[in-house]
């Protein structure tokens, strides 16, 4: 049953909104356990429904890997992606760009937080949180630079590292978004749940996604935890 429900078709929706990412589990293979990365896609739908479109065993999170991945889901019918939200390791942004030319690609706010508190002394996590999440549910992009520039010159001398992945993740990637509430009704998943912060009009990052607001491109307003 599982193996029917993870090779189901994707035919009956197109799926504008897919957040991917990866977790490591034990598995036993030939009388021994190793390490092996299931690879897990999750998309909203036209109707805003969110759902699991499937997940895979890999070796690890290679391009080969998530090419093979990202292969399999289209050959089951995935189509229409026009966002799609990930972590920003290697192997996994040269498959998207492979695979979903044409997408945008959006970086996850969630990993991207983690990445900038991994570098800051655990002293001052909380107090910083407060603050990154200040910049981005900033709004409008104007406000969210006013704020990135306070952080930068409150912060920089306490702890550099921090500041250095803050300012890059605004500066050269520019895929950071800005979160702001949404207007309409909320999506809700397959079970019924409302799907917090999920509402594809107003393309909606992993845990949520954001209303862009950083980078702005004329067809999409462009918005962007390193391993």
């Amino acid at each position: 049953m599982i193996q029917d429900w993870n090779h189901r078709s994707l035919h009956e929706h197109v799926y504008p909104f897919v957040l991917v990412d990866a977790i490591y589990t034990k598995v036993r293979e030939n009388g021994r356990v190793r390490s092996r990365a299931v690879l897990i896609a999750t998309g909203v739908n036209e109707e805003r429904y969110r759902e699991i479109l499937g997940l895979q065993i890999g070796n690890s999170e290679s391009e080969f890997s998530w090419s093979k991945f990202f292969g399999w889901l289209k050959d089951r019918g995935l189509r229409g992606v026009d966002l799609i939200i990930s972590d920003q390791h290697g192997g996994l942004v040269q498959a998207i760009e492979k695979h979903f030319q044409g997408a945008t690609w959006q970086r996850c706010q969630t990993h991207f937080i983690c990445n900038i508190l991994d570098a800051a002394p655990k002293y001052m996590q909380d107090a910083l949180l407060e603050e990154i999440r200040g910049i981005l549910h900033a709004p409008n992009k104007q406000t969210a630079r006013l704020l990135l520039e306070q952080v930068l010159a409150k912060w920089e001398e306490k702890t550099p590292k921090a500041m250095q992945i803050l300012e890059e993740g605004f500066g050269r990637h520019r895929r950071i978004g800005l979160s702001r509430p949404l207007p309409a009704k909320p999506a809700h998943d397959q079970r019924g749940g409302t799907a917090e912060r999920r509402n594809p009009p107003q393309r909606t990052g992993h845990p949520h996604l954001s209303e862009p607001g950083i980078g702005v491109s004329p067809r999409w307003r462009r918005v962007d935890r390193n391993r």
